[in-house]
């Protein structure tokens, strides 16, 4: 029952920290994919060396680079939604479709080349297209996750205190999701 006490104690401190970086990055503004990369490392079963990831130039530029692409996303994503109401017939549609498709394509995204970057992958061609084959092979895995993301956003809305939890959950999900759909693309590439 002690060891059943100490491995839940263990988890929840894992949370806490997860949590930790990510909520300390968000304040920064500017550094919030640069604190989910920090949770990201601190998932890996790595050495002790695996902080120096942090602190080469190319993980701070990057993560960096990625979270500007996803404001300059999300501002295109919030200037369409103002405009599909003005818009009438089929156009309202393919457009609404268009971002939907968009939406639930690029978080997955962000998520693995963020996970990429916190294990020291340089980015290439051969890396995207790899990320890309991970999400359509596990799209129904990404959609429950996107769909977790939303409602524990909801929880984390009205009950702020639970941030503390909910988003070291989220990151520990994250990379557990990611992982699982490597191996399953490892294993179909094997098969070929």
């Amino acid at each position: 029952m002690k060891e059943k006490f100490i491995t839940l104690q263990a988890k929840l401190m894992d949370l806490i920290l997860l949590s930790g970086l990510i909520l300390i990055g968000a304040m920064t503004i500017v550094g919030f994919f640069y604190g989910i990369v920090a949770a990201f490392v601190y998932l890996q079963n790595k050495s002790e060396n695996k902080w120096l990831v942090l602190k080469k130039r190319q993980t701070i530029i990057i993560s960096l680079l990625l979270e500007i692409s996803a404001v300059f996303v999300s501002s295109i994503f919030f200037l369409n939604a103002t405009l599909i109401p003005k818009l009438h017939g089929g156009t309202t549609v393919i457009i609404s479709f268009f971002l939907a498709v968009c939406f639930l394509i690029l978080i997955p995204l962000y998520l693995i080349l963020l996970w990429e970057l916190a294990i020291g992958t340089i980015f290439t061609k051969e890396i995207f297209l790899i990320s890309i084959k991970v999400i359509l092979i596990g799209f129904p895995t990404w959609l429950t996750q996107i769909v977790l993301m939303i409602g524990v956003s909801i929880i984390t809305y009205l009950f702020p205190a639970l941030s503390i939890i909910t988003v070291g959950f989220l990151a520990m999900r994250t990379g557990r999701v990611i992982d699982a759909q490597k191996m399953i693309l490892a294993v179909l590439q094997e098969d070929c």
